[in-house]
């Protein structure tokens, strides 16, 4: 048996420690989640990252007259800021190189103060800038440079397998799961 979302959590926490770009980015602060894809195909969403914040890391936010709030969450007492999903079977069965993309695109989400809010872009389309083409390319050089230090690394084995490679070498595959944390209005 394998526990997908552990083994991405190893793979996010060694990006996180050896990629600039992240080091802001504390790994006990992320939980990582298995996601069932709804369809087999390989057409729809690999991956999300959920904040647990509002804008600038605030918990709490007033909105037409009434309160919200996100709820915390705490596993083995270290605050989850921000909630990591990966949709399977769809995410295992992409190429390599897209696997890896897509973690980095969604760490990228990450705001840079780690307050569990996400990077924001200047005007309307916040989430990736003007052009999410231009998002995943500015991500590529970073990848790369990764992938000279760490390509041959035992950890990124796992990112070379298919759905079906894991259920052959492993048997069953698990993960853990959670349902996307939404705020609430305080009452």
């Amino acid at each position: 048996m394998i526990d997908v979302t552990g083994t991405l959590t190893e793979i996010t926490t060694h990006i996180c420690r050896n990629v600039d770009t992240f080091s802001h980015i504390d790994p006990d602060g992320l939980l990582v989640c298995y996601a069932q894809a709804k369809k087999k195909s390989l057409h729809g969403m690999y991956a999300k990252i959920h904040p647990t914040c509002f804008r600038g890391g605030k918990r709490r936010i007033e909105h037409r007259g009434r309160e919200f709030a996100y709820p915390i969450i705490e596993i083995d007492g270290r605050r989850i800021l921000y909630v990591l999903y990966f949709y399977y079977p769809r995410f295992q069965n992409l190429r390599f190189e897209t696997k890896l993309l897509t973690i980095f695109h969604e760490l990228y989400h990450i705001g840079p103060k780690f307050d569990g809010d996400i990077r924001r872009f200047p005007g309307k389309y916040y989430a990736h800038g003007k052009s999410q083409k231009d998002y995943d390319d500015s991500l590529k050089v970073k990848i790369d440079a990764y992938l000279k230090r760490f390509g041959e690394e035992e950890i990124l084995q796992f990112l070379k397998m298919d759905f079906k490679d894991l259920q052959k070498k492993y048997g069953r595959v698990i993960g853990t799961t959670m349902k996307m944390p939404k705020a609430f209005a305080v009452v």
